[in-house]
C-alpha cells in the first residue's frame, strides 16, 4: 500500500471513530468546489444558469448541514495535497452524491447525523483507493 494512501486511511478510519462515538464536530455550512451544503435551500441567483456564464452551485440539503460540513472539512484535510484545484470538484461533488443518495434511500424518520457522515465516508474511502 502506497504511504500516502496509507496516510489518508488511517485519518479517514479516525474521523469514522469520532463519528461512531457520537463526537462528530459541527461547523458553519460549508460551500466550495460549486457544492454549497445547507439547512434550507438558498435561492437560486436571479440569472438562471443557462444564461449566466457560472451555472447554479449544487446545494446539499439537509437538517445535518453544520454535521456534513465538519465531515467535508475534516476530510479535505484527510486528503491533502492529494485533492488539487482539479479534483477538487470531482472529490466534493462525488462526496455530495453519497450525502444525496443517503437522503434519498433512508427513510426521513430513520435518517441521522451518524447515519449520513458514515455513508460520506464510504464513498471517501472509495475515492482513497482511486487515487493515481
Amino acid at each position: 500500500m502506497d504511504e500516502t494512501l496509507k496516510v489518508i486511511d488511517q485519518r479517514i478510519a479516525a474521523i469514522a471513530e469520532f463519528v461512531s462515538k457520537g463526537r462528530a464536530g459541527r461547523t458553519k455550512p460549508w460551500g466550495g468546489a460549486d457544492v454549497v451544503i445547507c439547512s434550507k435551500p438558498v435561492q437560486q441567483s436571479a440569472v438562471s444558469g443557462s444564461t449566466a456564464f457560472y451555472p447554479d452551485k449544487r446545494q446539499v440539503v439537509s437538517p445535518f448541514a453544520e454535521e456534513l460540513s465538519w465531515l467535508f472539512e475534516s476530510l479535505r484535510d484527510a486528503f491533502g495535497s492529494s485533492i488539487d484545484f482539479q479534483s477538487k470538484y470531482e472529490f466534493y461533488a462525488r462526496l455530495a452524491d453519497a450525502s444525496d443518495r443517503y437522503s434519498a434511500t433512508t427513510p426521513e424518520t430513520s435518517r441521522n447525523a451518524e447515519g449520513l457522515l458514515l455513508t460520506v465516508l464510504s464513498e471517501a474511502k472509495k475515492m482513497a483507493t482511486e487515487l493515481p
